[in-house]
């Protein structure tokens, strides 16, 4: 595929992931259809299947580019930076993202939030997000060492529960910063972190703590 192509088909996921969030916090997600949702972006609905299988690919299209970024971080890492550091990073720049797209974001959450046969899949995105940083954080520990394993696991989950309550505060409060809000997480998973990745260690700003009550 070519650039140009790539960036094309970009676009149009975008522009159909706009259109459908803004149908489903309309008319409701069970009452929207794809057709609607291609007829809305000004695109074929065979167009609009080749680019989502199914409306919850739609709904859950920022999500997707969420953990994407977060692994670009990670790939993008430092020979002298921990996974400590990195890992923040990561979550950082997510929470960054997160925020420039507020406008789509705040009313895509609202209709997951609204949407029982859409809890399901919200699962499995936090299942994702807890298999990437497993991976990331056991990748420093010995892989037959079950109390380590344990410990990048209880680490793992507190990542996965504490940004996502982050974000569920910024939902309930969106003049806020969650960029902020997620540091003040990070802060307060910043004790179950193996010792040999404090080192650089992670700095919390007062500030940021500050800002986000």
């Amino acid at each position: 595929m070519s650039e140009l192509q790539a960036r094309r088909d970009a676009q149009t996921r975008a522009e159909l992931s706009a259109a459908a969030i803004g149908l489903f916090s309309e008319r409701g997600f069970a009452e929207t259809t794809m057709a609607d949702v291609a007829a809305a972006a000004g695109v074929s609905r065979r167009t609009a299947y080749r680019h989502y299988g199914n409306k919850e690919d739609l709904i859950f299209e920022h999500p997707r580019r969420w953990i994407e970024v977060f692994r670009r971080v990670v790939a993008g890492r430092e020979e002298s930076e921990s996974t400590k550091k990195v890992c923040c990073r990561g979550v950082l720049e997510v929470a960054a993202t997160i925020e420039a797209t507020k406008a789509e974001v705040l009313p895509g959450y609202g209709v997951v939030a609204a949407t029982p046969s859409l809890r399901a899949r919200y699962a499995r995105t936090n299942r994702d997000w807890l298999d990437t940083y497993f991976e990331l954080i056991a990748a420093d520990l010995p892989p037959d060492d079950a109390p380590a394993m344990l410990r990048a696991s209880v680490l793992a989950g507190a990542l996965v529960g504490g940004t996502d309550r982050a974000v569920i505060q910024w939902f309930l409060q969106p003049d806020a910063s969650l960029v902020a809000m997620t540091k003040v997480a990070l802060g307060l998973v910043d004790p179950l972190w193996p010792a040999a990745s404090k080192v650089p260690s992670y700095e919390l700003r007062r500030d940021a703590v500050d800002t986000a009550r």
